[in-house]
């Protein structure tokens, strides 16, 4: 490890357990959540000057955050506990040699849009619209996490460390996953805050027809339960990828299966969607990435997701007939109670009333982002009235006006476009399968989820993860061509991409 490094890490280390031992931070939180922060951070010096530790301790904390913080009562102290952590990832990436050069690498030309995209969120964020927090909101939601990508594609730059970290990902979101379903079988009072937990309404979130059982969303470790339903999606995703290239793997297997039935009790129509298009692009992948039919692939991938479904109703009965009724009657276009024609309608005419709202520059960086509930919403945090409109692109039209509209739209065809190629360079491996589960995700985060609302972007779970496997897709083709660590290689596989 880099001596400066080691000797920075250590002072941070010592700085920030005099902080804790003064009890300026984390006063008032309860003893053993204190003690479980205080641990956690303990870890960190001991990955400090290891960017991929660090990384790992980073999504590990991020399923862990929203736990302690409404325990603590949403106690804001521990949101950027992450923060720290993601600036020692930085701090790590910077100095290791060994990734120079990789950013420009993965992204060659897609990275210009991207650049145009940020600059003008940062033009717009001059003057602030009322509250210079305002623009710092919006652009930290939607860029911090962007360095994430050269870690990913870092990673995919060996087989088998790429195939570690799909399983433990995989791993991470089951135990995540099987969190929720003990909640939603127990009920809300598990891992519900003792005290008041202000700005966090949605913890004992209900659903459910007239005249069938009651629907009760989990939010497992997460604050709501849209945030654990993101979380199992994305971890869904990569699950697949490793059960595809590890075909023996019972831990990835037995992931997949927890973090289904995980989707099913969750009550997300829109997530129970996603994960039934995932497994079913996991199923056609390896074909299509082996270009010949694998009915064997295909038959192990629908196994997994029916072995999770036939063991919920043996298990727990209620779980399942429950979500059975309020899927069927919900998303069945044929039922006079679904809400299609609704959510289409809703969604477009805000997208064209956000284009109007906001103009040929938009009214500033961060005027529809999340979190604002924290600077607006008073000492409750509501989030009541600080949205003009519902929808991913109205919001980027409000915000950033036509430019910004035209900016996004051009960077999220340009990104698809280079990780489709990328995917697509990888054939025959069954990396290339495993990639195109993954495209998939990130496809759905830019474009179908995307049409809904801007908080699936900007979740900070999602988010991170978002930019984290498009470095992971954007390594593959150098990964797949056998000599991802040659630079004759890697020039090779790309010049093929470009």
């Amino acid at each position: 490890m880099n001596r400066v490094v080691l000797i920075t890490g250590l002072v941070l280390a010592s700085a920030a357990a005099g902080v804790v031992a003064t009890g300026s931070v984390i006063s008032g939180l309860p003893v053993a959540l204190a003690l479980a922060v205080a641990g956690f951070l303990a870890l960190v010096p001991v990955a400090f000057g290891r960017w991929i530790a660090l990384t790992a301790l980073l999504l590990g904390w991020l399923m862990l955050e929203d736990l302690f913080r409404k325990l603590a009562g949403n106690d804001v102290r521990l949101y950027f506990v992450k923060d720290a952590i993601f600036a020692l990832v930085l701090i790590s990436m910077v100095s290791d040699n060994g990734l120079r050069g990789k950013w420009r690498a993965a992204t060659g030309s897609s990275r210009l849009w991207l650049y145009a995209l940020i600059g003008w969120g940062v033009t717009r964020s001059f003057p602030p619209s009322s509250d210079f927090r305002t623009p710092l909101i919006g652009l930290r939601l939607d860029f911090l996490y962007v360095p994430l990508v050269i870690a990913g594609y870092a990673i995919a730059s060996d087989r088998e460390r790429l195939k570690r970290w799909w399983r433990g990902i995989a791993v991470l979101g089951a135990a995540t996953g099987l969190v929720g379903v003990i909640q939603a079988s127990i009920g809300p009072g598990f891992l519900a805050p003792s005290r008041d937990a202000p700005g966090l309404p949605f913890l004992n979130l209900v659903r459910g027809l007239p005249g069938q059982a009651e629907v009760f969303r989990p939010s497992g470790t997460f604050v709501d339960p849209g945030r654990f339903l993101a979380a199992m999606i994305v971890c869904l995703a990569i699950g697949l990828a490793a059960v595809i290239v590890r075909r023996r793997d019972r831990r990835a297997t037995a992931a997949v299966a927890v973090m289904a039935a995980a989707v099913w009790v969750s009550g997300g129509r829109t997530g129970m969607l996603v994960a039934t298009g995932l497994i079913c692009v996991a199923a056609v992948a390896p074909s299509w990435a082996a270009r010949r039919t694998s009915f064997v692939g295909i038959v192990r991938i629908v196994a997994i997701a029916a072995v999770a479904l036939v063991t919920l109703p043996v298990v727990a009965p209620d779980l399942y007939t429950s979500r059975l009724a309020w899927y069927r009657d919900t998303l069945d276009p044929r039922s006079g109670r679904n809400e299609w024609s609704f959510l289409w309608t809703n969604y477009s005419s805000d997208t064209v009333r956000g284009i109007g709202i906001g103009g040929p520059v938009g009214n500033g960086t961060g005027t529809e982002s999340l979190g604002r509930q924290y600077v607006y919403g008073g000492s409750e945090r509501s989030t009541t009235g600080l949205n003009k409109v519902e929808g991913g692109w109205a919001a980027i039209a409000v915000e950033w006006g036509w430019v910004g509209l035209f900016l996004w739209v051009g960077w999220t065809i340009s990104w698809l476009g280079r990780l489709r190629r990328c995917v697509r360079a990888a054939r025959p491996s069954p990396f290339a399968a495993g990639g195109a589960v993954l495209l998939a995700i990130v496809f759905f985060d830019l474009v179908v989820g995307f049409f809904g609302g801007l908080q699936g972007f900007q979740n900070y779970i999602e988010n991170a993860y978002f930019w984290l496997i498009s470095g992971m897709i954007l390594g593959l083709p150098a990964l797949a061509s056998g000599r991802a660590s040659d630079a004759e290689g890697v020039g090779e596989a790309l010049a093929v991409v470009e």
